[in-house]
């Protein structure tokens, strides 16, 4: 789960609790310079942040995932699929103010993912 900018992996935490109470493993750590991360004096980008939580999986194990990325996470999980192709199974992006659209609705990108 990739979080925004204004927001840590907290962000997610009824969403965790429904999807590990279902049986799923979640990772949803906090990127490089938010929520309880380190904050170097880095450029920050989308392809850093993709390519760390690459390192991370590799780190835990992890050789596929269905992705969710939140606001501006949403642009970090399009940077991670395109670089991982055939390491995500699913992903979908959420826009706040858009909450309660169906994932059928045009600016709700994504279907069966997590």
């Amino acid at each position: 789960m990739f979080h925004g900018k204004a927001f840590g992996g907290y962000y997610f935490r009824n969403v965790i609790e429904a999807l590990t109470g279902a049986g799923y493993r979640v990772i949803a750590a906090d990127q490089i310079g938010w929520g309880k991360s380190s904050k170097p004096d880095v450029h920050y980008s989308f392809q850093l942040l993709a390519a760390n939580t690459a390192a991370l999986l590799d780190h835990l194990g992890v050789q596929q995932v269905a992705v969710l990325g939140h606001s501006t996470g949403g642009m970090t999980a399009a940077r991670f699929t395109l670089m991982n192709p055939g390491r995500v199974t699913h992903w979908s992006w959420r826009i706040p103010g858009l909450g309660g659209l169906p994932d059928r609705h045009p600016a709700a990108v994504g279907g069966d993912a997590v």
